[in-house]
């Protein structure tokens, strides 16, 4: 669907979309969905690296695409953060909210020497996912993990974080069953499918994903 390829830094940029598909297309990362009528701003600024205490100051000083219905420019959510520091010089990290202001869907994607390496999903604050997946970075096996986040109010469900182009979660078809069942999200096509397998832990259908799963999706060791 998109070049995993870095961009360079470009001046900043107004984007216009008549839908929330043709907002996907023109984006560079398929970064974010949005009502129509709704314009998002594009703005690129510097990146010095700093400490992960620093979170906060950080998602400050990386905004570069916000949400707005008036003229005033910068004026809405911010719904996108990128060319953040990694903690290695050569890494990158991006976010970008593929759901609502107040239902947030955040994607991270981190960049190495200018190569998308993995992306993770399903992160509700950019201080969480900015935090987590700096942490993701320092991983020396970077075989996909799971990761628990709160599916719907009060039904919790598991990420498999690690992967590219591929969004994958195993819920718990009914909470306190001991049924697993996993869902995957094709990106390049947009599918999204049910296995019919059923797992008695999310670890077991963990260890299945990971064998269907091999390169080029995600970077292993």
């Amino acid at each position: 669907m998109h070049d995993r390829t870095l961009p360079p830094k470009q001046k900043g940029t107004i984007l216009f979309a008549r839908s929330w598909r043709s907002a996907i297309l023109k984006m560079p990362f398929g970064c974010v969905t949005f009502p129509c009528c709704v314009r998002a701003e594009k703005h690129c600024k510097g990146m010095n690296m700093v400490q992960l205490a620093d979170v906060d100051a950080v998602l400050k000083s990386h905004e570069y695409m916000w949400l707005r219905k008036g003229p005033i420019a910068r004026s809405g959510d911010v719904i996108g953060w990128g060319w953040m520091p990694g903690p290695r010089p050569n890494q990158q990290i991006w976010l970008n909210n593929f759901g609502l202001p107040d239902r947030p869907n955040l994607r991270a994607m981190v960049y190495e020497d200018g190569k998308r390496i993995f992306e993770n999903w399903h992160f509700k604050t950019p201080q969480d996912g900015y935090s987590r997946t700096w942490e993701a970075c320092l991983k020396e096996d970077r075989r996909p993990s799971l990761r628990l986040f709160e599916w719907y109010p009060g039904h919790f469900a598991h990420a498999v974080d690690g992967l590219i182009d591929t969004q994958v979660i195993i819920v718990e078809a009914i909470p306190g069953s001991g049924e697993w069942r996993m869902q995957q999200r094709l990106m390049k096509t947009g599918r999204i499918f049910w296995l019919d397998a059923v797992w008695s832990s999310p670890e077991d259908a963990l260890r299945f994903q990971d064998a269907i799963l091999p390169l080029p999706f995600c970077e292993r060791p």
